[in-house]
Formats: structure tokens, C-alpha cells, sequence
């Protein structure tokens, strides 16, 4: 993940709800997680780091299904 993404990424980990940090099924299904990092990473990085983030994202969390 680019640096400027994991931040808003881990803030939203931790804020999405879910009562594991590490249960990624929850933060994948949820839709929360998303919703919590997606406006950080659009101030915080430039569109090129926006995209990988975001790509990153859904390659994760597809593969956890």
C-alpha cells in the first residue's frame, strides 16, 4: 500500500465497527472500512496512490471472500 493510504486504512480498520482488528472478513463485508478511509486517502494521496490503494483493497478483500 502506498504510505500515504495506511493510516486512513488502520483508522478505519479501528473504526468500521468490527470487534477484531484482525477479522478481515468483517472489515471486507461490512462496507464500513471503506466508507471510513476512502475520504482520508482522497485528501491524503495523489490519484495515482488513490488507485493503487483502492486496488489493493479489493484484490484483499476478494481474496478473504
Amino acid at each position: 500500500l502506498p504510505s500515504c493510504a495506511l493510516t486512513c486504512l488502520v483508522n478505519g480498520i479501528l473504526a468500521d465497527g468490527c470487534v477484531n482488528e484482525t477479522d478481515f472478513a468483517c472489515h471486507c463485508s461490512s462496507g464500513k472500512l471503506v466508507n471510513k478511509a476512502a475520504a482520508c486517502i482522497e485528501q491524503g494521496c495523489v490519484r495515482s496512490d488513490q488507485v493503487e490503494a483502492f486496488g489493493k483493497a479489493q484484490v484483499a478483500c476478494r481474496a478473504i471472500g
